[in-house]
């Protein structure tokens, strides 16, 4: 660029900048000048407004607020009703004066008008100011526009001269050197025409500015004379409104003068009334209080008087409490007397109606003590009466008399305080005439004399006895008391002496009879031998080698090597003499003497001998064999190199498993700091165990955990009314608790309440330690899972009612049979979900009404129990003839529903499965199993038990073994004994009336007649107990055999004689059992001159394991000992070396005969022939078969029960595995974080659910409810479909899993339901009427099934990959649309395509077809189209004749296509498949031919079980419905899915959506509803 161009391009720059300067400060000057005169004039108008009205409000306000406030006051007074009757001038003077006031105030509203008028002109004015203001802004804004439009055109011409210069650079850049010259020129002429553009320009820019400068003053002036105008325009009308209101002011001035002086007249009126008012009221006041201090005074005088009747009367009742307390009847009596007399003296009725039901309560219990008082006299009377010395009717007067004083004493009475000398009485006579009479005579003078001191302490001590203390001591327990003192042992009785004084009556039976427990060992404690006791358990090892593993060896041999002299808790010093010593200085010896072996035993068994001593004052300590024992026990938990989570120990019965597991207990405790859960195998034997060793417990607990409650550190799970202390008693597993005895169903009970809760981080068992008393538990061979489910009628839905709520009210409309209105259609997924499975279970109640009354009452009965449960008078489910209070299911939800349909208050409850519980996973998740059993099990058990727990064995020799120079007695098969006959000896064969101790009979009836010729010799020599299979058995024997008794033995008691010892017995009447049991091992009668008979004791399963049945008759035992008579031969070793254990305890002989019916066996192998030897097998009736050797026998029977048990648990493999992968699955849904909720009611019930919506709900759902038939691969498939909140559950097998076996085979659903792949025929209607009718406003039928179709047949968890699927549109005849015909073998059905079904719904290929030709089964000649079913519309067919085939949609030939369809798919090909037929129509069959419903049904009763059938018909049109509905029947009578949905409502597609829901249930879900808990 050359300079003068530079020269030009920055004057032109120059200009246009301040042009820009020169245009921004003006326009800036005039913006301010029309701000100021816009803020000015509002500003000047408000000063004249508030000066012309300032001054009148502010007379005016005062004198009305001087008004109002006397007007106030007036109103206010008190009285002013009867002042105004004495001032009538007054009140008249001032209602004129108000009428005057509101003339005054009418003015003042009307200058309020004038003013108003006045403002709103000058906001009109103010309002064209401001348009004028907004049309110079206007006139700105072009100015603006102006300035720019200039600025644009600068820009533009410097961009022309840019240009032209860039031009010129480049064509003289161009230009070569022999054309200078000529460039030179061309820009001489181009300066100069840029000289004369410059000046051009720069003319018409002075000319623009001059322009712009002239307008802008034009339009400047214009304004200002415009403003002034206005301005002055506005002066003037100000100026005239000022005038105005100075006119209307004054006149306002003097309407208020007036209205002042009236107003002040006013008030002196109401002064003087004020004072008249003051001075009355005050008098009235004086007068009122006067009264009330009357009245107060009177009131409290009455009050007074009342509160010394209270006193009286709370003292008269709390005399009467304590009397009737303290049982004093004396006492009861007289305040009793007292209570009435004060009660007739109180005025009050409040406290004559509280001391009614007092008196009424204390008469009760007086008249009650009268009544136990007279049948203790009688008894007493009638005992005294009777003189002879039959020594069984002695007893019974005896157990009458006791009886009479136990319920005197239970009743409350004190009988020391109210006739002492009845009890001394009564004392004597049980003495002197039964006591007396029952006692042994000993060549000992003065040891008799003891024991019968003894036995007067035991019947003083208990007649004596408050009703605490008493407890449940019968004469049953004072019998044994009595018996068991009565012996030849000087030790016992010392020891025994203690017992009775340091003992209530209560717990005395259970001391005295644990205390000859602990003298039997004592007697043999010398006899032990340590030599010998470690070369049996070496000798063990070597006999039960094979069973043991390389550690257990290790850790015995490793017991042995430590357990020395050096360590043993008694040396030779101690046992010598040890007899005399007393036991607390051989404990503080043995406390203080240091065994390094035993580690923390040492401390445990001090502590237990001292606790003993406490107890018993008698020294007892663990034997050899339970140190030894217990010292392996040790190793293995202390171990932390093994891999062995499980030892399982062999321990005989009646060798102190009792003591191992206590002692085990207290050393996990204190030597690892773990809990420990301690399961036995039965209730009572669990409550009996605790108490024997509760003391010792409380002695751990203030070691282990000082801090805690000593009777929290140790409890029992129970029932508290069968404990003797309660405190300790809990019906469940507490946290806090260190040592827990309970049941194993209290183990799993733990966990899944924990789960049910939402709490299962607090349900971690890894530092707790399993103790079980026999492993029964462990050994899973049925039931290895169970499903919980959880109550989620508490969730509220979107329409604002709960799901219960919302289920209770469709249930009521369906059941009902009625439609369900519109507000309660389902609008949410939950809601269809509940809403279908509603209506399928009231079909299904309905099915089950119609099962004959035998099988409904096997399955769900009315309850008639107790009404605590709130169940009276509704269905609960039954098992195994019980009712099973507990159950839970949205099925019998429905069902109760059904009988309560009238009752508007009835509320269901509705149910989701959503967890699962695998056994053995809870149990494998403690650190360390331990096991005593009475014995290790078959291979079977021990290979299950090692691959499930990683268990280990051993045997634990007798302690009687480990003695030296004692004989070991065990249960012996019945044989000859040598019996005493006079001076001599006979040979009695003990199995009389049997060609051999074993025998089995062809059917029940000849085995009974064998057991009851059996029991009634034997029992004249031993006594006899009788092992039935099963507590119905064992009520049918007792019936027979005292039926036989009443027959054949005349005068004999059958009740007496005949005992029942059932689980059931002990139900009824625990106190009954507790006899049964005493005296099951007496002889029937007390006489010792008479018969030495005894009793026979009947009993199950239950009372054949752990039930001690002490033996103290010698003769009896010389003969053999206790009798077992089994009926049965268990399946289970375990079991029969339970029942063995039955007799031969302790030292005592034994013996057992066994008596077998071929029918029971029959029956436990169905006929199989493989329980009993095949010549036992097939008796006929009338004979028997004796084996030559009946421990073969036996053996055969066991054999065969460990082979069905090894079965049984290979048949639940798939149920273990699965299960167990499906608990660890459901314990990461609920541990996650936010995927549960917890909501807490009002009534302080938990209710918990999973926080999971939609799909990941379902699929956790169905996971939950099909875990058995997935294999492990499938469930980690389904898991990663559950979604919540932060996304997708992470499962993985290889990461995450620990089951056992990952390759398990699924159990097979029903052959109707198995998920193996499917066949689904769809044959849709696609006649006219389906198009031509519609539902809704605007879809038609067909618009309405195939959308639901769609949604079924493309839903990957309905319809599989593998699966496959067919549609037919059928009408004058068929057309297959899925598969196309050539696509795939010409079949019905082929493998199924989503993207074929889709097209089939968004292409309309059904309707295609419904006017399409092919495939129509109607010859041209029968066409005839005038009002036949199904006319089209003229785009379709019309009407008339037709000389053609008709297209498809012109008829309904329903059941020749449906039969033809079925046989297409029961063809073989589809063998391997489950056979599905869905039927969509709309209407009946054209041809209604009979024999076409004749196939129909012909082939639905032949091949009904091998598919399942679904009917569903849209709209009112199908007449015939119950054909449709037998069609669907004969399906479901044989054991496939057959339903029959008829959709009639078509105001919308709510109906047709409910059909399809349940075929889409159908599909994906087993059919049975039942959501069991």
């Amino acid at each position: 660029m050359s300079s003068a161009e530079q020269e030009f391009t920055d004057r032109l720059e120059q200009l246009r900048v301040a042009h820009r300067q020169r245009l921004r400060s003006e326009t800036a000057a005039y913006e301010e000048q029309v701000k100021a005169l816009h803020d000015e004039l509002p500003q000047i108008m408000r000063q004249r407004r508030s000066r012309s009205f300032s001054e009148h409000s502010l007379e005016l306000g005062a004198s009305s607020g001087a008004f109002s406030s006397c007007l106030s006051c007036l109103a206010a007074l008190p009285g002013l009703e009867f002042l105004a009757i004495k001032h009538d001038n007054i009140f008249t003077s001032a209602e004129r004066t108000e009428h005057e006031l509101e003339m005054a105030e009418a003015g003042n509203e009307l200058l309020k008008q004038r003013l108003q008028e006045a403002t709103q002109a000058i906001q009109a004015q103010e309002k064209e100011l401001q348009e004028q203001f907004q049309a110079v802004e206007m006139e700105r804004q072009v100015s603006i526009q102006f300035q720019r439009s200039f600025t644009e055109q600068m820009a533009e011409a410097e961009t022309q001269q840019r240009l032209a210069l860039e031009q010129i650079k480049e064509e003289g850049l161009a230009v070569q050197e022999a054309q200078r010259a000529e460039i030179l020129a061309s820009h001489a002429a181009h300066a100069e025409a840029m000289q004369s553009l410059k000046m051009q320009a720069a003319e018409e820019l002075q000319t623009a500015e001059r322009q712009w400068a002239v307008e802008m003053a034009a339009r400047k002036n214009s304004h200002d004379e415009a403003m002034e105008l206005l301005r002055q325009q506005a002066t003037e009308d100000l100026e005239k409104a000022n005038h105005e209101t100075l006119k209307e002011r004054q006149l306002r001035q003097e309407v208020l003068r007036k209205a002042n002086l009236q107003v002040a007249q006013a008030r002196q009126l109401h002064e003087r009334a004020l004072a008249t008012i003051r001075e009355d009221t005050s008098k009235a006041m004086q007068q009122a209080q006067e009264e009330s201090a009357r009245q107060i005074e009177a009131e409290k005088k009455r009050q007074g008087v009342f509160v010394q009747q209270l006193i009286s009367f709370a003292q008269a009742l709390m005399t009467l409490l304590d009397a009737a307390k303290d049982g004093d009847r004396k006492a009861l009596d007289m305040e009793l007397e007292n209570m009435r007399q004060v009660k007739d003296a109180m005025p009050e009725d409040a406290i004559r109606r509280l001391a009614g039901p007092l008196i009424q309560q204390t008469s009760h219990t007086q008249r009650e003590w009268i009544r136990r008082l007279c049948d203790l006299r009688d008894g007493l009377e009638k005992a005294k009466s009777y003189g002879g010395n039959d020594v069984d009717t002695l007893s019974r007067l005896a157990r009458q008399l006791f009886g009479a004083i136990t319920a005197v004493i239970d009743s409350g009475l004190d009988l020391r305080k109210h006739d002492m000398q009845l009890c001394m009485d009564s004392e004597q006579w049980l003495f002197e005439r039964w006591l007396c009479s029952m006692s042994h005579n000993h060549d000992d003078v003065s040891l008799g004399v003891d024991i019968a001191n003894l036995q007067k302490s035991i019947l003083h001590k208990a007649i004596l006895s408050s009703k605490e203390d008493l407890g449940n001591f019968d004469f049953t327990d004072l019998e044994a008391c009595t018996e068991i003192v009565d012996c030849n042992r000087k030790t016992y009785i010392d020891l025994a002496r203690v017992q009775i004084d340091h003992n209530p009556p209560k717990t005395l039976a259970r001391a005295l009879s644990q205390l000859n427990a602990l003298i039997y060992f004592l007697d043999y404690l010398e006899k032990e031998d340590l030599v010998k006791a470690k070369d049996v358990f070496g000798t063990y090892i070597n006999k039960y080698g094979e069973l043991m593993g390389t550690e257990v060896k290790y850790w015995v041999l490793q017991a042995c090597n430590k357990y020395t002299e050096e360590s043993m808790l008694l040396r030779k010093e101690d046992l010598t003499g040890i007899k005399d010593k007393k036991p607390a200085d051989v404990i503080r010896q043995m406390s203080m003497r240091p065994c390094h072996a035993l580690g923390k035993l040492h401390r445990v068994f001090c502590k237990l001998a001292m606790v003993w001593e406490q107890d018993f004052q008698v020294l007892s300590v663990p034997h050899h064999s339970q140190v030894l024992a217990l010292l392996v026990f040790k190793t293995f938990l202390e171990d932390p190199q093994t891999a062995v989570q499980t030892l399982i120990a062999q321990v005989s019965t009646g060798e102190g498993k009792s003591m191992l597991i206590a002692a085990l207990a207290a050393l996990v405790c204190s030597s690892l700091g773990k809990r420990v859960h301690v399961v036995g195998s039965d209730r009572k034997l669990v409550l009996r165990d605790f108490e024997n060793f509760r003391a010792l417990f409380r002695e751990v607990a203030a070691e282990v955990a000082p801090e805690q409650q000593a009777d929290r550190f140790a409890v029992v799970c129970g029932d508290p009314k069968q404990a003797s202390n309660k405190s300790d008693v809990v019906q469940s597993i507490p946290d806090d608790a260190w040592i827990v005895y309970c049941e194993a169903r209290h183990v799993t009970s733990f966990y899944t309440q924990k789960a049910r809760s939402g709490a299962l981080a607090k349900a971690s068992l890894k530092e707790h330690v399993l103790i079980m008393d026999e492993v029964d538990a462990l050994i899973i061979d049925e039931a290895p899972s169970d499903h919980f489910v959880y109550d989620i009628s508490w969730r509220l839905l979107s329409r604002g009612l709960t799901l219960g709520d919302y289920v209770t009210q469709a249930a009521r409309y369906i059941g009902k049979g009625q439609s369900c209105p519109e507000d309660l259609e389902p609008s949410s997924d939950m809601e269809e979900q509940a809403f279908s499975h509603v209506q399928y279970l009231m079909e299904e109640v309905e099915k089950w009404r119609s099962k004959p009354k035998g099988e409904r009452d096997a399955e769900y009965q009315l309850y008639v129990g107790s009404d605590e449960i709130g169940l009276t008078g509704i269905y609960v489910r039954m098992l195994n003839g019980k009712a099973d209070v507990k159950y839970q299911s949205n099925f019998l939800e429905c069902l109760r529903m059904s009988e309560q349909l009238e009752n508007a208050s009835y509320k269901m409850k509705w149910y989701e499965r959503l967890f699962v519980m695998s056994k053995p996973r809870v149990l494998q998740q403690y650190s360390k199993i331990i096991g005593l059993s009475g014995t290790i099990g078959d291979a079977w058990e021990r290979d299950f038990l090692h691959k499930a727990y990683n268990a280990q064995f051993y045997v634990v020799p007798p302690f009687l073994e480990t003695c030296a120079d004692v004989q070991v007695h065990s249960a012996q098969w019945a044989a000859i004994e040598q019996q005493r006959v006079g001076n001599g000896l006979r040979p009695v064969t003990m199995h009389v009336g049997l060609p051999s101790p074993c025998v089995v009979a062809a059917n029940a009836e000849q085995q009974y007649k064998l057991v009851e010729s059996l029991c009634f010799e034997v029992r004249k020599m031993v006594p006899v107990l009788v092992i039935t299979a099963c507590p119905e058995d064992a009520e049918r024997v007792v019936e027979q055999l005292r039926h036989h008794a009443r027959t054949a033995l005349a005068g004999c008691n059958p009740t007496d004689l005949i005992r029942s010892m059932s689980q059931r017995e002990y139900d009824r009447d625990p106190r009954m059992y507790k006899e049964s049991l005493r005296a099951s091992t007496q002889t029937l009668s007390k006489n010792s001159a008479g018969p030495h008979d005894f009793r026979i004791t009947v009993t199950d399963p239950t009372g054949a394991r752990g039930t001690d049945y002490q033996m103290s008759d010698e003769t009896a035992d010389k003969l053999g000992g206790l009798m077992l008579v089994m009926m049965h031969v268990p399946p289970s070793r375990r079991d029969w070396i339970q029942y063995k254990g039955r007799t031969s305890r302790q030292n005592w002989r034994g013996q057992y005969c066994v008596i077998l019916s071929a029918e029971d066996y029959r029956a436990l192998d169905q006929g199989m022939g493989r329980s009993l030897p095949q010549e036992a097998y097939h008796l006929k009736p009338g004979t028997q078969y004796v084996p030559q050797d009946p421990e073969k026998l036996v053996e055969h029977i066991l054999i065969y029960g460990a082979e069905e048990s090894q079965r049984k648990v290979d048949a639940c493999d798939a149920s273990y595995n699965a299960g167990f992968v499906a608990n660890e699955i459901c314990e990461k849904v609920w541990l996650r974080p936010g995927w549960h909720e917890v909501q807490a009611r009002a009534n302080g019930v938990v209710e918990t659910d999973v926080n999971l919506q939609g799909p990941g709900r379902r699929a956790f759902a169905d996971l939950c409810l099909r875990y058995m038939y997935m294999t492990a691969q499938e469930l980690e498939d389904v898991s990663r479909n559950i979604t919540g909140p932060g996304g997708n559950l992470e499962f993985s097998l290889e990461r995450d899993s620990k089951v056992p076996n990952r390759s398990y085979q699924p159990l097979p659903l029903p052959a109707s339901l198995a998920r193996r792949r499917k066949a689904v025929l769809v044959l849709v209607d696609v006649s006219g009427s389906m198009t031509t009718n519609k539902i809704g406003p605007e879809l038609t039928r067909l618009d309405v099934c195939k959308l639901q179709l769609r949604s079924i047949l493309t839903n990957n968890n309905i319809i599989c990959e593998e699966d496959h699927v067919g549609v037919v549109a059928f009408g004058a005849g068929q057309r297959r649309l899925i598969p196309k015909a050539p696509a795939w073998r010409n079949s019905i059905v082929g493998p199924h395509d989503p993207q074929a079904v889709k097209a089939l719904v968004d292409d309309g290929q059904l309707e295609a077809a419904q006017k399409a030709t092919e495939g129509v089964n109607v010859s041209p000649r029968k066409v005839v189209t005038r009002g036949s079913k199904g006319s089209m519309t003229p785009q379709g067919f019309g009407a008339g004749e037709r000389a053609q085939k008709p297209p498809l949609g012109m008829y309904t030939f329903l059941y020749s296509t449906l039969c033809s369809s079925l046989e297409e798919l029961l063809r073989p090909a589809h063998d391997a498949f489950s056979r599905w037929v869905i039927l969509l129509c709309d209407g009946d069959d054209t041809e209604k031919k009979p024999e076409q419903e004749s196939r129909c049904l012909e082939m639905l009763r032949s091949h009904g079980s091998c598919f399942n059938l679904i009917i569903i018909s849209v709209g009112s049109d199908v007449t015939r419905g119950p054909l449709l509905q037998s069609f669907a029947d004969e399906v479901a009578q044989r054991g496939s899915v057959g339903k029959y949905i008829a959709a009639t409502n078509e105001e919308d597609d709510t109906a047709v959506r409910r059909a399809f829901a349940q075929v889409e249930k159908s599909l994906a879900m087993a059919g049975d509803g039942q959501t069991e808990a």
